[in-house]
């Protein structure tokens, strides 16, 4: 059998991509898209070395300890030594679980085009047919997120009401369980909202301070700070306690206790976004 070298680095390319995202998820550490593909890059050419003329139950296992490690050290550059223990035996148990299952598809077909040349994943397909069918399934694959993401987001949007001085305005607030962040001092959910879609609720002199950069010696009367971290970033956001905020939930309108963050950077596709939670948290 021949075995094309190009082949063998795309289909170990996407084997790894997928082991790494099972990884992430069950690992419950984030993994973004560079991330992944330079680990499964790592994966896949790592499946070159089949071409070396070294045999043995030692180079079998001397190799797949130099794939995993490259693997994870290209897809979780910097990390502690005790992370990279925990990703590789969390990497470990999920390709025992795929190769268990390559091994079962093999055994329910014997004639499968189907080998595993020094323990990588091989297909005897052509070069052509494995471009277009690859290409064929990325393209599916991505009406199917883009139908179903637009679905999903229409699902977690809600309506909102609130009222501060006066004034009421209406927001299509986005349900986000990683907005988690609460007022230190009530310990109140916090709702981040885009400073646009808030301005009519703002006060002359308080619009007046964010225009100016928000100096936090000036920082109107009612306004807190609110520390966040994300990946990546951390920072804090000014927040008001509104008279009345209501959130719609179908024919229901739920009245919630909650402050209003002001976020100065855009949010596309909605005004704002809020902790699930708060569905429950009723007056």
């Amino acid at each position: 059998m021949v075995i094309y070298a190009d082949v063998l680095v795309a289909i170990n390319y996407f084997v790894s991509y997928a082991l790494l995202c099972g990884c992430s998820r069950i690992a419950g550490i984030p993994l973004n898209r560079k991330g992944k593909v330079r680990g499964a890059l790592a994966g896949g050419l790592t499946a070159l070395a089949v071409f070396l003329p070294l045999e043995g139950f030692v180079y079998g296992v001397l190799l797949r300890f130099v794939s995993a490690a490259t693997m994870l050290l290209a897809a979780w550059p910097g990390r502690r030594a005790a992370v990279y223990l925990r990703l590789g035996i969390i990497l470990l148990c999920i390709s025992f679980l795929f190769a268990g299952g390559v091994m079962g598809v093999c055994l329910l077909d014997p004639k499968l085009p189907v080998f595993c040349p020094a323990g990588m994943i091989y297909f005897d397909v052509k070069p052509f047919t494995l471009l277009v069918s690859v290409t064929v399934c990325y393209l599916l694959l991505g009406l199917i997120k883009l139908f179903y993401a637009q679905n999903k987001h229409q699902e977690l949007l809600y309506g909102a009401k609130v009222v501060r001085k006066g004034r009421e305005i209406s927001l299509r607030l986005f349900q986000d369980s990683g907005n988690r962040l609460v007022e230190p001092f009530s310990g109140l959910p916090v709702v981040v909202c885009a400073l646009g879609a808030v301005l009519p609720l703002l006060a002359p002199q308080e619009l007046s301070w964010f225009e100016q950069g928000m100096p936090p010696q000036q920082m109107p009367l009612g306004f807190r700070v609110v520390g966040y971290h994300a990946v990546g970033s951390r920072g804090i956001l000014p927040a008001f306690r509104p008279e009345k905020f209501y959130l719609t939930c179908g024919e229901e309108e739920l009245e919630c206790d909650a402050w209003v963050a002001v976020n100065t950077e855009d949010m596309p596709g909605c005004d704002g976004v809020f902790n699930p939670a708060m569905l429950e948290l009723r007056i």
